[in-house]
This record gives structure tokens, C-alpha cells and sequence, in this order.
């Protein structure tokens, strides 16, 4: 199929390839919502100046994160972030869903207040930053992502299920990293309000999984410093090397990891360990009703 042409795109090997936010060939965004990958919103809105200020922010945070840690920087298309009326994204999508990340494109909610917004938006930057797909648009929707990765997650068929791996430690790992842009953000002159700043940087998402995470960085034998940045350069770069330490620390614990994904599989995993503190500290994490 290579140089042929198909709804205007050019296509190489008649595959859809997606790195972060870079979907190629061009064109293909039409063939994601032809399988039903990539949703339409009916009242997409028009961003913001303080919300173009924000995104740009943020990516340069989350630049700054990856330069420390030796990669590159990011560039992430403005036209691939989509500002959603509440309304519609809660009846789309749900209550409890803020956001997501899905085929190179970042879905977010306007929220009432604007430091809302951004904890949304960092996370979901974060995930983007480190998605990768490959898209084969001549097989039925259901069989057409042959690889799916997003940092530590990666996505598995078993019998033709997709199967999505290491999904809340994944998650833990990628609001690790958004807390961390987050202080950079809360740092730009001018951009939040007063004390806003203060409760961007401490108002987490995936509590339980960030806590489970700061006990396996202790738990690899290297010193905490070390440890964080073998397990961001994994997320970064889709390496191993993290999980093949607490491999040797416990043999069942990766494989735990493995198919955990919310606050009740972190506590399983930490009385797994016997982290009695982390335990007790995640039960309080689940019994906590946000106002918000």
C-alpha cells in the first residue's frame, strides 16, 4: 500500500503510526474515527488565553523534567489538546473521569477553577509525552491496535482480548512525575491566584498508587535518588530496568504489579510486603470522600 492514498493520507505499510502527540501520515485522524479510536466532541471549546499560557507552561515543565533525566524535549501539537464543555464530557464520559489521553490526543474538561484545569492537564501531558501505537486501519477496530504503550503500561492480546499491563503503577508513576511539573508550574509568575499554587502542587489524583510507589523506590537496593531516576528513565525511555530490581527483591511482586490498577490492588500489594504504614495509609486514601 506504500504511496497509494486513502481518505488523503499517504500511507507507508498502510499502518497508522503514533508517537506522543505526532500522528502519522498526516490524515490519519480520519481513520481513528472511522475504527471509533478517536472521539468527536460536539462543543469543542476554544482555548482560553490563560489556558494557552497554562499548556504552554506545562509543557515546558515537563521538558525541563525530561532534560534532567537526559531526553529530549516534547513537542505536543496545540490542535491535539481538546478542551471539552463539563457538561458534555460528564455525560460523554462519566463523573468520575476528568480527562484522558487517547491515540495521540489529550481530552480535558474546562473546570470552574482554572488550578483544577491544570492538575488535569499536567497528568494527561505526562501520558502523552510517552504514548506510542500502532495502528493497522485494514483490520476490524477490535484487532487494529497491534502496540500500545504509554510509559510503563503497554497493552498485551491473549487469545485476541486486549489486555492493558502495569496500568496503576503506570499511573502512580505518571502522577509522580505530574506533581513534579506541577511545582514548575505553580512557579510561573502571574499564572494562578494566591495559595492556588500551594494546592496544585499538594492536591493529588492516584493517591494509594503514589503511595505504594515511594515504598518500591526503597525497595531496590539503591538509594532513593538513584532508584527514581532508574524508574523515570524507564517511563521515559520503555526500559526494564526498575522492575527487573524488585524482581530480585520478590519474585511475585512484579507479577502483582502486573495486573494491579486501583487503591484496593495497592493495599493488596502492600500487605503483600507487610508495609504496614503504606497499608494503613492506603485504607485511609480509600475510605477519603473528595468534596470536589
Amino acid at each position: 500500500m506504500a504511496g497509494t492514498y486513502r481518505n488523503g493520507a499517504a500511507w507507508r505499510d498502510g499502518l497508522i503510526i503514533i508517537d506522543g502527540s505526532r500522528v502519522r501520515p498526516e490524515g490519519s485522524e480520519k481513520e481513528l474515527r472511522r475504527l471509533d479510536l478517536l472521539p468527536e466532541l460536539e462543543k469543542e471549546l476554544t482555548k482560553t488565553p490563560e489556558e494557552l499560557r497554562g499548556i504552554a507552561a506545562s509543557v515546558e515543565a515537563l521538558n525541563a523534567v525530561r532534560d534532567g533525566l537526559g531526553f529530549d524535549a516534547v513537542k505536543i501539537d496545540l490542535g491535539h489538546i481538546h478542551v471539552a464543555d463539563e457538561c458534555e464530557f460528564m455525560r460523554r464520559w462519566g463523573v468520575v473521569r476528568r480527562a484522558f489521553t487517547q491515540f495521540g490526543h489529550v481530552f480535558v474538561q474546562r473546570r470552574f477553577l482554572f488550578l483544577h484545569f491544570l492538575q488535569d492537564l499536567t497528568h494527561e501531558l505526562v501520558h502523552l509525552s510517552t504514548f506510542r501505537a500502532v495502528i493497522d486501519p485494514a483490520l476490524p477496530k477490535d484487532a487494529a491496535v497491534r502496540i500500545q504503550r504509554s510509559g510503563l503500561s503497554v497493552l498485551r492480546r491473549r487469545s485476541g482480548v486486549p489486555e492493558n499491563l502495569f496500568t496503576g503503577l503506570n499511573e502512580g508513576v505518571t502522577e509522580s512525575i505530574a506533581i513534579e511539573v506541577r511545582r514548575r508550574v505553580a512557579a510561573e509568575p502571574g499564572l494562578l491566584k494566591s495559595g492556588h499554587g500551594e494546592i496544585l502542587v499538594n492536591d493529588w489524583s492516584y493517591r494509594a498508587q503514589v503511595r505504594l510507589l515511594n515504598e518500591l523506590v526503597g525497595m531496590t537496593g539503591a538509594s532513593p535518588e538513584a532508584a527514581r531516576r532508574r524508574l523515570l528513565t524507564d517511563y521515559f525511555g520503555q526500559t526494564g530496568c526498575f522492575l527487573r530490581a524488585l524482581a530480585r527483591r520478590d519474585r511475585g511482586l512484579v507479577g502483582m504489579l502486573t495486573k494491579a490498577d486501583g487503591p484496593a490492588d495497592a493495599l493488596a500489594i502492600a500487605e503483600h510486603l507487610g508495609l504496614a504504614d503504606a497499608a494503613a495509609s492506603i485504607r485511609r486514601i480509600m475510605a477519603y470522600r473528595p468534596k470536589r
